[in-house]
């Protein structure tokens, strides 16, 4: 899997605001990174910036939504913190291969725990101050709203204040504890996520609007209603509520797109299977996972929608995606 290329351009961007030199990195990372780069990059920004203790969570801070490319678009989807939280903990591609992250839901909490996939020279937590401070700001962002409720646990003690940590972070955060982990609320598991919040829907529709451009254009109201589908978040708009969109019956939609030679169920078929598609090749969100955030309760009626699709089922077409990017 690949990581986003704006996860560069926010390190670089931090770097100069914290007054370094980081114009090496646009020449040395100008293509799309692997995750087996990620240790590299990390190690090169702490060489340049001395081992600020800042740097990591700064950089967290500047990893919004719409920074995560795909993996992002997959986040703003989801209906319930839940379903976005099992995303963004169990797939993000800061973790890396050899990384892990543990949850566990208790009575009332539910405790996030982090373990690095490596330690990095004159800076052994820099992944850690990455991690909790990108899935804060990723929490936030989805909620709308700051976790004062939340906190978080670190098993090491950084070079700057707690109140400090607390501050850029936007969680109360402890020193000295047995393990990282943050622990949060279980009540607002699973309420409904604010799609109409503005922050999250701004970043949503630029991803959108560059999956559109990747789509097979098209003109009229076909191109229309793909795009009223592929901006809608949580869940797919029927015929009624789209038709209700454009100010006409759902009958006028069905002949409108039928003198285009095209239906509703067509559209829609496409956009599931164009996203299905991108989540399989750029991302390593499970095939049940992205069955989920097309609308199919059932794992097995996504996997015959996506054959029937492609011609053949999600996980040869991830093996094969893969295969064709190491050749």
């Amino acid at each position: 899997m690949y990581l986003s290329p704006a996860y560069v351009t926010v390190l670089e961007s931090t770097l100069r605001q914290l007054g370094y030199d980081a114009s090496e990195f646009a020449r040395t990372y100008s293509e799309p990174l692997r995750e087996k780069d990620l240790y590299d990059l990390c190690c090169r920004a702490v060489d340049i910036s001395h081992g600020h203790a800042e740097l990591p969570l700064l950089v967290g801070t500047g990893f919004h939504l719409g920074t995560h490319g795909l993996f992002g678009h997959a986040l703003m989807s989801c209906q319930t913190l839940r379903q976005a939280a099992r995303i963004l903990v169990r797939y993000n591609p800061i973790n890396g291969d050899k990384g892990r992250v543990q949850v566990v839901f208790a009575d009332e909490s539910v405790v996030v725990s982090y373990f690095p996939a490596f330690s990095v020279p004159g800076a052994p937590n820099f992944l850690t101050d990455l991690f909790f401070s990108a899935v804060s700001t990723a929490l936030r962002e989805l909620i709308g709203r700051h976790l004062e409720t939340a906190q978080l646990e670190l098993s090491y003690t950084p070079s700057i204040p707690e109140e400090r940590y607390s501050d850029i972070v936007g969680i109360p955060t402890t020193y000295g504890h047995l393990a990282n982990r943050l622990i949060g609320p279980a009540d607002v598991l699973d309420r409904p996520l604010p799609a109409a919040h503005i922050s999250t829907a701004d970043a949503y529709l630029r991803q959108c609007e560059k999956l559109l451009q990747r789509m097979e254009e098209s003109h009229g109201y076909q191109n229309i209603v793909r795009r009223l589908l592929m901006t809608s978040r949580s869940s797919l708009p029927n015929a009624a509520e789209i038709a209700d969109k454009l100010n006409m019956s759902p009958r006028t939609l069905r002949r409108r797109l039928l003198d285009e030679g095209t239906s509703y169920q067509a559209i829609v078929n496409e956009v599931r299977s164009y996203l299905a598609c991108e989540y399989l090749r750029d991302t390593d969100i499970s095939v049940s996972e992205i069955g989920v955030l097309l609308g199919f309760e059932d794992i097995s009626n996504f996997r015959n929608a996506f054959k029937r699709w492609t011609g053949v089922s999600p996980r040869d077409y991830r093996r094969q995606a893969r295969q064709a990017e190491s050749t």
